[in-house]
């Protein structure tokens, strides 16, 4: 099996042209992240639906799920060259688990055959925090002998594996078979997953959904050699997961170790070791730059879209239009923007609810000329509550070629107190060939204009994996970045957005292999850690770039707050202006709703009347939950 699988890693770039990878039909609740999920393994792969394995030469995937009694099995089945069978079962673990008493014996709880595993059963510590434990096994069988699953991969916990409890009976029978080639792969693995005893539909939807996630990747990993940083992972906001288990642990009154939240991301999610300990250090920092983000649920932020910008950058969707369009709309756009503004005000006022931050973004802010900015400011400043309790007045200035003296200094005027001027590369091909109109030097003059005017809280984007980039190029950008002392560095990793224009024409915009961008993202973490900046956000997106992940990176004492609320969903995000969506989050339950502005001016404009009224109601609803909870 070793040699086949070499095999197939090096003709890959040939092979994955024409593998099929068919499997059985399932509902469009699994079969969406199951998709994705064979995506980050075998992404030039064709994916299709069929009852039974119809392609001899390709990949064949049968999902089966049983609900028992306080368990849900998953087994995932791959049929064709290297064949794979993997089976996942999630059982409830005894209530004392909650409750500090021993925790159940997994063997008992989930009655399958396996032998050792080349990665160890986590221990009950990983389920500290919950409310409820659970108990999972996944056993795999592989076609051919030698393979020894996922050993020396980056899931790999020495000290998981040196603690690993003798083999059982069935344990050594199991074994006893496979050396006698009745069984010629086997690995088992325990979790505990959070299912409570009487769980209801959807809960029980989920948990299968995981389940099969989880079977899916070992599955896959036996296929490919190859291991997912996220593992099972296919959201956004990771973070959230931690933030989920602090909060349980504040409320039980038994705090969780970073260690053990780290143990628990590993074993319930397969999230590489380096990955789980950079969600806990980013957890941490959160709760430094925001003490009370547990209770901001109280108070709302608001953003401020401005859909204009120089030109078009080839990786972005954001709405934006050219300045030569912002001409013809940007009188009228901002008149029906000063009108929200004001309804939003008048009704935060009425209600007495605080303004955490406010952020202006886009597009490109500073594509607005001085004096339409000044009035922009200014009505922000006019109409929303509460400027001298506001932890953060942000403008995005992105790019450098719409940064001039005077827009700095209406910024400077209005209290604006921290910016951002994103170069996403200093290489002057690069930023060509992206749309980025402007040289990298351009960057440093402009960026000094913000440092004369006296602002402390300066951010600069990076972007890893643009077309054409290597890792030298990178270097020099981090280089250049950090030449000029930035406050924060967020790193991005280019996504392809579906609208984008390098998703469009790939072929023209030729980006580098996974490897290669996570050695970016290694360099960069190593290269801003020794420049003092420390990770305090971080969120992902679909379709990123060797299904790695965005951080933004800050010295001391500094962090940007709004980044902090929306992406871990602390606070309803009131979003005005072109394309801005809101979110509504209720108080207390943490449901979360969401709204949408048009994102094309005239639209914008032409439907103002009806936009304030529905927004206005919105937002009503929000202050009410907000007043009842308080």
């Amino acid at each position: 099996m070793g040699e086949l699988k070499s095999y197939r890693r090096r003709c890959r770039g040939d092979l994955t042209e024409l593998l099929i990878v068919g499997m059985t039909k399932l509902d469009s609740f699994y079969r969406r992240d199951i998709e994705r999920m064979i995506g980050l393994f075998l992404p030039d792969a064709q994916v299709v639906c069929e009852t039974g394995p119809q392609f001899a030469e390709g990949l064949f995937l049968q999902f089966d799920l049983v609900f028992e009694e306080h368990q849900v099995t998953a087994t995932v089945t791959a049929s064709g060259p290297d064949a794979v069978e993997t089976t996942l079962s999630v059982a409830s673990a005894a209530t004392a688990t909650a409750t500090g008493s021993a925790p159940v014996n997994a063997d008992a709880a989930v009655p399958v055959a396996a032998a050792s595993s080349s990665i160890a059963p986590a221990s009950a510590d990983t389920a500290v925090g919950t409310a409820q434990g659970a108990t999972a096994a996944v056993t795999a069988l592989a076609g051919s002998a030698g393979s020894a699953g996922l050993a020396g991969s980056e899931n790999e916990d020495p000290a998981a594996k040196a603690a690993e409890p003798n083999r059982s009976g069935e344990d050594r029978a199991t074994a006893s078979a496979v050396e006698e080639g009745l069984a010629e792969c086997l690995v088992r693995r325990h979790r505990r997953l959070p299912l409570s005893p009487e769980p209801d539909a959807a809960t029980q939807r989920k948990v299968a959904k995981r389940a099969i996630l989880f079977a899916l990747h070992e599955t896959l990993s036996e296929w490919t050699g190859a291991v997912q940083p996220w593992g099972i992972l296919t959201g956004v906001r990771p973070t959230k997961l931690a933030h989920a288990l602090v909060r349980r642990g504040l409320q039980d009154g038994r705090p969780v170790s970073d260690a053990k939240i780290a143990a628990t991301l590993q074993s319930d999610y397969l999230i590489a070791p380096a990955r789980a300990r950079l969600v806990t250090e980013i957890v941490r920092r959160e709760r430094e730059v925001v003490p009370d983000l547990y209770r901001l649920d109280r108070a709302v932020s608001v953003y401020v879209g401005i859909p204009f910008c120089p030109t078009h950058c080839a990786y972005c969707t954001f709405p934006a239009y050219s300045m030569v369009d912002k001409a013809k709309y940007a009188e009228g756009f901002l008149a029906a923007l000063i009108r929200e503004i004001r309804m939003t005000g008048e009704v935060l006022r009425e209600y007495g609810i605080p303004v955490t931050s406010v952020y202006v973004g886009g597009g490109t802010p500073t594509s607005l000329k001085a004096p339409e900015l000044a009035a922009l400011l200014q009505n922000l400043l006019l109409h929303i509550p509460g400027r001298d309790d506001w932890r953060e007045f942000c403008v995005e200035a992105g790019r450098a070629d719409t940064i001039t003296a005077d827009r700095v200094q209406v910024m400077k005027d209005f209290g604006v107190d921290r910016v951002s001027v994103n170069p996403q590369s200093f290489k002057a091909a690069t930023m060509k060939h992206i749309g980025r109109g402007h040289s990298p030097d351009i960057v440093d003059k402009r960026f000094a204009l913000f440092r004369e005017a006296g602002f402390d809280d300066i951010n600069m984007d990076l972007i890893l994996g643009l077309p054409g980039e290597n890792l030298a190029d990178v270097l020099y950008s981090l280089e250049r970045t950090l030449a000029l002392q930035p406050d924060e560095v967020t790193v991005h990793t280019l996504s392809f957005k579906r609208a984008a224009v390098v998703t469009r024409e790939r072929e023209a915009f030729p980006v580098p292999d996974d490897d290669t961008v996570r050695r970016m993202m290694a360099a960069a973490d190593s290269t801003l850690r020794g420049a003092g900046l420390r990770p305090y956000y971080l969120y992902r997106q679909k379709d990123i770039l060797a299904n790695l992940e965005n951080v933004g990176y800050a010295l001391p004492g500094k962090g940007g707050v709004y980044n902090i609320c929306i992406i871990e969903e602390a606070q309803t995000i009131v979003a005005l202006g072109g394309g801005a969506a809101s979110k509504w989050v209720t108080p207390g339950s943490g449901v979360i709703t969401r709204h949408q502005n048009p994102s094309e001016p005239l639209a914008y404009v032409s439907q103002i009347d009806r936009i304030l009224q529905v927004k206005e109601a919105k937002l009503r609803a929000v202050c009410e939950a907000i007043s009842n909870n308080g």
